[in-house]
């Protein structure tokens, strides 16, 4: 009689672990799928900042533009480099005192999969 209680509590124990970890699973997945596109929605807000902050900024002079930059940027020196002015971990490209381009100077691996996505 007590080996079958054992092995009834045990079993009961084996199932009851078992939903467990099911369950932690199904609930890490689901976080994983929301902070993907969490993460999806960033990255394209980001991105279209960054498309339209140009035309935003079209009359707004470059010493303007860099000092708003760098004021953002906290204590990042600004330099030059590869035709831009980097201030932080953006690029400004102008072209005499108007700004044409702005890029991020990394890629997050997030955007990489997702800019090609709906």
């Amino acid at each position: 009689m007590l080996l079958k209680i054992t092995a009834v509590i045990l079993a009961l124990t084996l199932v009851t672990t078992n939903a467990f970890w099911f369950y932690k699973a199904i609930d890490q997945g689901v976080s994983l799928s929301y902070t993907q596109d969490s993460a999806t929605s960033e990255c394209r807000a980001l991105s279209q900042v960054l498309e339209v902050l140009p035309q935003v900024a079209a009359n707004t002079p470059k010493k303007q533009i860099v000092d708003a930059a760098a004021q953002a940027a906290k204590d990042d020196v600004p330099f030059e480099k590869e035709g831009g002015l980097w201030v932080g971990h953006i690029g400004l490209f102008f072209e005499g005192d108007r700004l044409v381009k702005v890029k991020r100077s990394w890629s997050p691996s997030f955007c990489e999969w997702t800019e090609d996505a709906p």
